[in-house]
């Protein structure tokens, strides 16, 4: 198979991007709690000068969407333009274990909403992208761990206790599953 790798560079960085409230229903937002969104520009180029032009980059959910349906994309656009000013590429995240407030994974317009807002975060991405490297989203970050906090701790806040979350600890592996089709993008591109 050819055409250009989907990956700038076969190692990548990572940033913590969790943006969910913790046990105690304290919200949380590891990018700023981190200094990383001060220090974007500095890491970026830490990144590109190291050889790791792939980064892993959180949209952080529960941040981008204050209300219904209402998106604040601001840091998504900061952080595509200091990626490409520095050169390199971020591997999007849509939901690093945050979702809104008023929103519960068990809830039963969790995956209305969801894609609604892959659906945004879709439209905001496409201009932000060149067509020789578009841009890779990961719907869920952990699905297996999400799962697993789910069905064996009561640890997701606002959610139902462990024990009557066990039938539905599949769901957000379904979800994940369904997250491309239900946003309107297309099949994913598998590298060769």
């Amino acid at each position: 198979m050819s055409g250009p790798p989907s990956l700038q560079s076969f190692w990548m960085a990572g940033f913590e991007g969790a943006d969910h409230r913790n046990g105690s229903g304290h919200p949380l937002d590891m990018v700023a709690l981190t200094d990383h969104l001060d220090r974007l520009e500095a890491d970026y180029a830490r990144c590109a000068r190291q050889g790791l032009r792939s980064v892993r980059e959180s949209i952080g959910w529960r941040l981008a969407e204050p209300s219904p349906g209402a998106y604040d994309f601001a840091r998504l656009h900061r952080m595509a333009e200091v990626a490409r000013r520095q050169g390199v590429q971020p591997l999007w995240t849509l939901m690093h274990y945050g979702m809104p407030d008023d929103l519960h994974v068990m809830h039963e317009d969790f995956v209305d909403r969801f894609a609604a807002f892959a659906a945004a975060v879709a439209r905001e991405l496409q201009p932000l992208h060149d067509d020789a490297l578009p841009p890779i989203v990961t719907p869920v970050n952990e699905v297996s761990f999400v799962a697993w906090v789910l069905s064996e701790t009561d640890n997701m806040a606002g959610g139902p206790p462990a024990a009557a979350s066990w039938p539905m600890a599949r769901w957000p592996v379904r979800r994940a599953a369904a997250m491309p089709s239900s946003a309107g993008w297309s099949k994913p591109r598998w590298p060769p």
